[in-house]
């Protein structure tokens, strides 16, 4: 996000494991890998020192669709 014309936050987003791992088993290209998937939110260093549960999205599923959304505030300290 652009805070102004100096100013930009990045972050990560992080879907629940479970949906995580529906995808990696049914849709491709996820499923043609030949890896198993080694990384879980739990064992991510970034969603640990991150704000963990805070950063998962909110799940809505709609004819075999998901519509994810997550609510964020910045608080900017000068």
């Amino acid at each position: 996000m652009f805070a102004d014309a100096r100013s930009v936050f990045t972050s990560q987003l992080y879907f629940p494991d479970p949906i995580t791992e529906r995808v990696y088993a049914t849709t491709s290209p996820y499923r043609e890998r030949k890896a198993e998937r080694t990384t879980f939110n739990a064992d991510d260093f970034i969603f640990v020192s991150q704000g963990g549960a805070d950063t998962v999205v909110t799940l809505k599923e709609e004819g075999g669709r998901y519509d994810a959304s997550l609510v964020i505030g910045i608080e900017r300290n000068r």
